[in-house]
């Protein structure tokens, strides 16, 4: 199955390159053609160049470039075929499809007969929801908006037997087609056929093109012995595991990150707060299908599955997947609602995202799990947790990310360092983890308390870890505005900063410098996440820079390196109250205490 090259050519010839990208970016007339920021790579100053003369396109700022079909192809995220099919339908014109197998144009006449019923039948299903004053209470009670129910096409299947079928027939539409379009089922004793979905509200599943390809129906009755959701059995224009509800609007949303949700209420009451870069599961099984699909568009993922057994369990398989699939991938655990639905029911968007800044890594989120199965109070779950955490960190295949992650495990466990990484990796290169009597009374965890827990080890406030975090992201800008204060000081500082990210974000300015380019603050902002962003456009913000940046420098690294001390001092004095200890290690550990002491002199 092929199309024309003369059809190829009309549609090209009825697209005009500078009109069809004028639908996503704004175009200024120059010489020579059009000028534009590029859609496919952040710039500030124009680079994008449309030439109407030769209907061709080239940025020459990322290198993309290519005729209208390849335009299409880089915007939308589809394939040739499906670009041009995109193109004839915003040219109207109809695609006629060469091919030497009849049974291959039977199959494509099947697929635009399925497609044409799942139109129908969607409008079907809307103007029942007109008629419904059951149904359009249950929409209203779950605070969704007029707007909202047109833009998602949602509707209401009647509640007799054979409402949409009679009205298909009716029409001259073959029994047989709606068993195949998955709208009608025929009963084999009475031979007769019947609705699919029956008193229910239903939610068109459309492709990333705005085609009805499906619908999942939700029960709205009481009656507990229907199950509470439906969905299309698989058709010649659907398959299972292939589609994600809501991308048809969220691939649109300008953002290179995406929410996925369990449910279509969840990723409709994203969508109807403004966070139109949420899409539905259709299931809590995510696939390699839908990965690939995602990474036409996305970067980044945040899964949002229910805490359940079962989402915890999908959680993991997802990020796994979309994590081979080359994403950056998180973790979202909402709190005061079970779902996205209920929490935007009493919360605003803003709050939400807020949320949505606390998400974990693959990593964190695995180990958290951990944490919450395995007890850190007790000698033998502690000594599982420990083993179950070597495991997953060492699964981490990037050297300096595996380092960054046994620092984090190390600063939020209270597990020594050296011993830890000793484990991992043991592990990585294939060896057994074990733990002797000796490195076992080395490690001390706790419960998550302010202040000394019961296990004898300290944790830092909340207060306390913004005052650190606000000082050392005060010596980063003071850093990236001075170069020669950089090279003198930043290898220094760098074992003075507690905080991970900080100790990531210098180094990669360590790097910037290395390779003569320039720093800044702009730097720090373009280089760090949003929540680090809102601490440091405070602290940037009240910045002046001192007279004497040496000096200034100076301060601040001794106020860090005195409160590393004051913790050191803490901890060895913890430790030292353990009756375990053997003379050997008490004496280690005094011997170090007086080091500190005399330091801070």
């Amino acid at each position: 199955m092929r199309i024309s090259d003369e059809q190829i050519a009309e549609i090209i010839e009825k697209n005009d390159i500078a009109d069809v990208i004028s639908d996503y970016i704004k175009l200024d007339r120059k010489s020579g053609g059009f000028l534009g920021l590029c859609p496919f790579h952040k710039e500030k100053t124009p680079s994008f160049h449309v030439h109407d003369g030769k209907q061709i396109f080239k940025c020459f700022g990322c290198g993309k470039g290519g005729n209208v079909i390849h335009f299409i192809m880089l915007a939308e995220g589809l394939d040739y075929v499906k670009s041009l099919e995109f193109l004839a339908d915003r040219a109207g014109i109809e695609i006629k499809r060469q091919s030497n197998d009849s049974e291959y144009a039977k199959i494509d006449a099947l697929k635009s007969n399925v497609l044409s019923l799942n139109k129908n039948a969607a409008r079907f299903f809307y103007d029942s929801l007109k008629k419904s004053d059951r149904a359009l209470l249950y929409l209203k009670d779950r605070g969704l908006t007029p707007d909202t129910v047109k833009k998602f096409g949602l509707g209401y299947a009647q509640e007799n037997w054979s409402s949409l079928t009679d009205y298909f027939v009716s029409s001259g539409v073959p029994k047989d087609i709606l068993v195949k379009a998955g709208l009608s089922s025929r009963s084999e004793k009475k031979e007769r056929y019947y609705d699919r979905f029956r008193d229910r509200l239903m939610f068109p599943i459309f492709d990333v093109l705005g085609n009805v390809i499906a619908f999942g129906g939700r029960r709205i009755s009481s009656d507990e012995s229907q199950p509470k959701y439906i969905n299309s059995a698989e058709t010649p224009v659907y398959t299972k595991g292939k589609h994600l509800y809501g991308l048809n609007f969220a691939r649109k949303s300008n953002n290179r990150r995406v929410i996925i949700v369990e449910g279509y209420m969840d990723c409709i009451a994203l969508h109807q707060k403004g966070i139109n870069w949420a899409v539905a599961s259709l299931g809590t099984a995510l696939t390699v299908n839908q990965a690939k699909l995602l990474k036409k568009y996305f970067d980044e993922v945040i899964i949002a599955y229910d805490s359940d057994a079962a989402g915890k369990e999908a959680t993991i398989r997802g990020m796994d997947i979309l994590s081979s699939n080359g994403f950056r991938v998180k973790v979202f655990r909402l709190k005061g609602a079970k779902d996205a639905d209920e929490y935007l029911r009493k919360h605003s968007a803003e709050d939400f995202v807020k949320q949505l800044e606390s998400s974990l890594t693959l990593i964190e989120y695995k180990i958290s799990l951990v944490a919450e199965e395995w007890s850190l109070e007790k000698n033998d779950t502690r000594a599982e947790f420990l083993k179950r955490v070597t495991k997953v960190l060492a699964s981490i295949d990037s050297v300096v990310e595996r380092e960054m992650y046994i620092n984090w495990v190390s600063e939020k466990y209270h597990i020594p360092k050296e011993p830890l990484k000793e484990q991992v990796d043991v592990v990585k290169s294939g060896g057994s983890f074990s733990l002797d009597k000796n490195s076992f009374r080395r490690i001390n965890v706790s419960k998550v308390n302010s202040g000394v827990s019961d296990t004898g080890t300290t944790e830092i406030s909340s207060a306390e870890y913004k005052k650190l975090d606000k000082n050392e992201k005060y010596l980063l800008v003071l850093l990236s505005e001075d170069s020669s204060c950089l090279k003198k000081f930043g290898q220094d500082v760098l074992y003075l900063i507690k905080i991970e990210k900080n100790k990531l974000l210098l180094n990669k300015m360590i790097d910037n410098a290395s390779s003569g380019k320039k720093n800044g603050y702009e730097f720090l902002l373009n280089n760090c996440d949003l929540g680090d962003a809102d601490v440091l456009s405070g602290v940037i913000e009240k910045f002046i820079m001192p007279q004497d940046t040496v000096k200034a420098c100076k301060e601040i690294m001794d106020r860090l390196n005195k409160n590393s001390i004051a913790e050191q001092k803490n901890e060895i004095l913890l430790r030292l109250k353990d009756k375990n200890l053997s003379n050997e290690e008490r004496d280690l550990l005094l011997k170090k205490l007086n080091q500190l002491l005399m330091s801070n002199k």
